[in-house]
């Protein structure tokens, strides 16, 4: 996948919220377990009549690849951090935490454009190597 500079700038708008969901979807998915009998088993095993770990794998097959994209989008920003110039941390840094920008312009007493502008050369310094 290619990131452009609008492409992160929507990972870091929706960080918090990529990052709860794939939090939450690990725990969900890996709380599932095997253990199914029938009137022969002495062992828990999965059968043909009640596999419970295939059922639950065939109901979110499709959740599966957006949370791969969202794990993916947020570990090509992860990897990056080190590229946003330490003056613009703060700023990253609240809207990564899910403040608008227009609370992270209240909260620095800046205006909502030069937060849009910091905010697009957070992404510029990501996407490109600097």
């Amino acid at each position: 996948m290619t990131y452009t500079t609008q492409k992160v700038l929507d990972i870091i708008k929706n960080y918090k919220h990529y990052h709860e969901a794939v939090t939450e979807y690990k725990k969900e998915y890996s709380s599932v377990g095997v253990t199914v009998y029938d009137e022969n088993a002495i062992m828990p095993r999965a059968n043909t009549i009640s596999d419970v770990t295939a059922n639950e794998a065939l109901k979110h097959v499709e959740d599966v690849s957006v949370m791969s994209e969202m794990a993916t989008d947020i570990k090509y920003l992860q990897d990056r951090l080190h590229r946003v110039p330490k003056e613009y941390e703060d700023i990253l840094d609240l809207r990564l935490s899910g403040h608008t920008v227009r609370e992270i312009a209240f909260l620095q007493h800046r205006s909502y454009s030069h937060i849009n502008r910091s905010l697009k050369y957070i992404a510029s310094c990501i996407v490109n190597q600097t």
